[in-house]
């Protein structure tokens, strides 16, 4: 997807990148409890299914680097933490906050 954005519109393609730099470590984090199991024959390995998404973060990063050069990949990897530090506080844009459930009074 990252990839299409950048052929088609260069302008958009750094948003795209780093949001999918963004939304990636967010998934991981929510489908880290599932537990994959992979038997090879000699051996069973298991892991975290959230171990699949850090290769797809890597690969927006190289994409940044390799379009748009080594200082716009910084200012990419400086805003992760800080998006998920904004999102972690409470308030209206921040999941600290619990919303009621539909029909909760």
């Amino acid at each position: 997807m990252g990839a299409a954005v950048v052929r088609r519109d260069p302008g958009y393609g750094f948003a795209t990148l780093t949001g999918l730099c963004i939304i990636y470590p967010g998934a991981s984090q929510i489908i880290a409890a599932r537990l994959i199991e992979f038997d090879i024959g000699i051996v069973t390995f298991i892991a975290p299914a959230s171990f699949f998404i850090y290769p797809f973060v890597a690969q927006a990063i190289d994409m940044i680097n390799e379009v748009y050069g080594r200082s716009m990949t910084r200012v990419a990897i400086a805003m992760i933490p800080l998006v998920r530090l904004v999102q972690a506080l409470p308030g209206e844009g921040g999941s600290g906050r619990q919303s009621p459930g539909i029909g909760v009074t």
